[in-house]
């Protein structure tokens, strides 16, 4: 009874997400952030406390982790990490495998949003199902989020990339439909996962 009580408390949480996801943003703890004298909330303010709550995430061990085997992701199937503070989902690990390479991308949350995505792509000089196969190159790239919003962007040859482009909307569309995977599956208590079920 008490596992099923968390993973309600669970799903419960992940509701916000969701709203996020399809309606936009909601306001978030303003204490938290400095503004200036007209009130206004700076860029550099929010993505210092998202470094912050970013720390904080990491040095947690406590965390209650959910491991799933996700296969309709990519050729090679792939795995979602959940890490759960009393039922609320703080950090997840997703890794899509391919061929050629792999893709990891690390979503931290607060207050049941996405803040940041840090992804690396990896890829093979050869198919990694061939004996000797290693990395011929890894680029990263960065995207932080506040109120649900895409606000700062750090593409893989570490050049900001405008928020406000269509590029950007249709980058941050893909993310959130991964955020989505990462839900359906975290919340299905299973360890492997069909998407095309």
């Amino acid at each position: 009874m008490v596992a099923k009580k968390k993973f309600l408390r669970f799903y419960v949480h992940l509701i916000p997400i969701v709203l996020v996801i399809s309606c936009g943003s909601q306001s978030s703890d303003p204490s938290k952030l400095e503004s200036n004298e007209k009130g206004e909330i700076s860029v550099d303010s929010v993505l210092s406390h998202i470094q912050k709550e970013i720390h904080a995430i990491d040095s947690n061990t406590s965390f209650e982790s959910i491991n799933v085997d996700v296969f309709g992701l990519s050729t090679e199937g792939g795995e979602v990490l959940a890490l759960i503070d009393g039922g609320v989902m703080r950090k997840a690990i997703v890794t899509f495998y391919g061929e050629m390479g792999k893709r990891t991308d690390e979503y931290y949350f607060e207050n049941d949003r996405l803040i940041c995505l840090f992804r690396q792509n990896f890829e093979y000089d050869k198919p990694m199902y061939i004996e000797g196969s290693t990395i011929a190159a890894k680029k990263e790239a960065r995207f932080f989020f506040h109120e649900g919003q895409l606000i700062r962007w750090i593409n893989p040859s570490n050049e900001l990339v405008d928020p406000h482009s269509e590029e950007a909307d249709k980058v941050v569309n893909s993310i959130y439909e991964d955020v989505v995977i990462i839900l359906k599956a975290a919340t299905s208590r299973k360890k492997e996962v069909f998407l095309n079920e």
